[in-house]
């Protein structure tokens, strides 16, 4: 039975959710180190900065490109949020110097 292509694109895309969502969840241990020790000393808030904006970017794409926007619309509004609440453990537990020197322009 063969799928058409559709069919096969939105298998696809259900796929790259599903990765996607563990993608967005991988950084659960360093944030539970993070919670625990009370502390963001040694981490860097750059690589969940560039995944929230990635996200909103493909938001914004799916708005433009109607197609599959469901499941881009989906999975990128779960990462910004996932993203977003990164970066406030993040800023909550760094030291002063640490969220001016990351954050500064």
């Amino acid at each position: 039975m063969a799928m058409s292509r559709e069919s096969l694109a939105f298998v696809f895309g259900i796929i790259g959710n599903i990765i996607s969502f563990a993608v967005f969840l991988s950084p659960l241990p360093t944030f539970y180190t993070i919670f625990k020790k009370k502390s963001a000393e040694g981490y860097q808030s750059l690589p969940y900065v560039v995944a929230l904006f990635s996200a909103m970017l493909w938001i914004y794409y799916a708005f433009v490109k109607r197609e599959a926007a469901l499941l881009l619309i989906t999975i990128n509004t779960f990462g910004i949020i996932v993203e977003s609440a990164y970066l406030i453990v993040f800023l909550i537990y760094a030291t002063k110097k640490s969220r001016e020197s990351e954050f500064e322009l």
